[in-house]
C-alpha cells in the first residue's frame, strides 16, 4: 500500500479550478430545464433572471460543502495513518 505524504495532503488545494465552473453549468442547465418544463418562455426575462440569480448562490454553497467534505475525508485519512 502507498502511504500518502502528510505534508502534501495539507498543502493541496481542496477544489480544482474546474469545479466551480462545472457546478455552475450543471446548476444553470438544471434550472433552465426545470423552468422550461414549468412553462417559462425562453425569450422572456423571467427565466433569464431566475437562472442568473439562483445559480451563483447554489454554486457557492456547493463549493463550500465539497470543501468541508474533502477536509473531513482528509482528516479521517490522516488519523488512520
Amino acid at each position: 500500500s502507498v502511504v500518502p505524504n502528510v505534508a502534501s495532503m495539507r498543502a493541496r488545494s481542496t477544489t480544482s479550478p474546474l469545479v466551480p465552473g462545472s457546478i455552475a453549468v450543471t446548476v444553470g442547465s438544471a434550472l433552465w430545464l426545470i423552468f422550461t418544463l414549468v412553462g417559462l418562455s425562453h425569450s422572456g426575462a423571467a427565466i433569464w433572471l431566475l437562472v442568473m440569480l439562483i445559480t451563483p448562490p447554489v454554486t457557492f454553497i456547493a463549493i463550500r460543502y465539497l470543501r468541508s467534505q474533502r477536509a473531513i475525508q482528509d482528516d479521517k485519512q490522516l488519523k488512520s495513518l
